[in-house]
């Protein structure tokens, strides 16, 4: 049961990240359904309007969640709220079936910055007047974005083409406070001004949306080491065995989030948690050590133990284990 138990914590911990996974698996959605908020990762927080579920929309692979723009007065949106993090990657696919005209437009809130599409050209508000992209009818686009409040950052990709590097913007926004520092809430859906467009027409599908707290910042990875100090040994009325645990991180050019905890094996071959799971973060080449010790009680089984060290890179759901051995006599 405990090995069970371990398995499942893992599996966890890899996907600990990805706060909510709007990517519509066929196993668990059906063409024709409605999208209803139920708590879990792979449904948004809240729901406004009536957002239909459509499998292979307009000739396209998987499941779509469909805004109508034809709704006037109508706003359909999904609603994320966040656990104020201060990073963060946001990717969706999204296809539009519409034509220029429509007093009602596609809008992203994420916290302090808008995007929005506007008779098929992308802006960034507060940032650009300009047009940053423009978004073709009937085609798949994919987007992502990648904000991080500790470096004051902000990227947009269009396609796998950067459209926009800039700061974040900190001040009021129609939606909350200023200013804010953090990622507590994302909005997706039709704009405010739904509710007075009397020209309204065309669809939006949006499939495989993501949400992380952790941004893709290039090669790299966490090495991990436990060594056991000195003798190794444990005398048969038990006692404390000390180690050394050491996380390295290898992104030469940006830090990195950490998850770890501890388990030994016994010589069953059983496991059992021995430090509960932590999390931190490393400097670009940071190094973290940790020296601890065990206490192994007397009236366990004498033959040869193990300590693992499990860390979860955070950026990218790895995992990288590293054991040592001792005996108990």
């Amino acid at each position: 049961m405990l090995l069970v138990n371990l398995v499942a914590l893992v599996q966890l911990l890899v996907n600990a990240e990805l706060l909510f996974d709007i990517s519509l698996p066929t196993d668990k959605f059906s063409d024709g359904e409605l999208l209803i908020a139920d708590d879990t990762i792979y449904t948004p927080s809240l729901i406004g309007g009536e957002i239909e579920i459509a499998h292979g929309y307009d000739g396209q692979e998987g499941n779509w969640a469909i805004f109508h723009m034809d709704r006037c007065m109508t706003r359909e949106f999904m609603r994320f709220y966040l656990d104020d993090i201060t990073t963060l990657s946001l990717k969706f696919d999204m296809y539009y079936d519409l034509e220029n005209g429509t007093e009602n437009y596609f809008w992203l809130l994420m916290d302090n910055t808008y995007l929005t599409v506007k008779d098929m050209t992308l802006y960034a508000e507060y940032h650009l007047s300009d047009p940053l992209a423009e978004v073709k009818e009937r085609t798949l686009h994919h987007f992502e974005l990648h904000g991080d409040y500790d470096t004051d950052s902000l990227i947009i990709e269009v396609d796998g083409r950067e459209v926009l590097s800039a700061k974040l913007f900190t001040g009021r926004h129609g939606m909350g406070e200023s200013p804010s520092y953090v990622f507590s809430m994302i909005n997706f859906g039709w704009s405010l001004t739904s509710y007075s467009a009397t020209s309204c027409f065309g669809h939006l599908a949006v499939s495989n949306f993501k949400i992380y707290d952790t941004l893709d910042t290039g090669d790299g990875m966490l090495e991990a080491s436990i060594v056991i100090d000195k003798v190794g040994e444990v005398p048969d009325v038990g006692g404390r065995i000390k180690y050394t645990a050491t996380i390295k991180n290898t992104y030469a050019t940006s830090e990195n989030g950490y998850i770890f905890w501890l388990t030994i094996t016994l010589p069953s071959g059983l496991q059992y948690p021995v430090k509960r799971r932590s999390r931190g973060t490393l400097a670009a080449s940071g190094v973290f050590d940790a020296s601890k010790a065990v206490k192994i009680p007397g009236w366990v089984a004498a033959g040869s133990y193990q300590l693992t060290l499990v860390v979860v890179d955070r950026q990218n759901g790895d995992i990288t284990t590293a054991t040592s051995s001792f005996v108990k006599l």
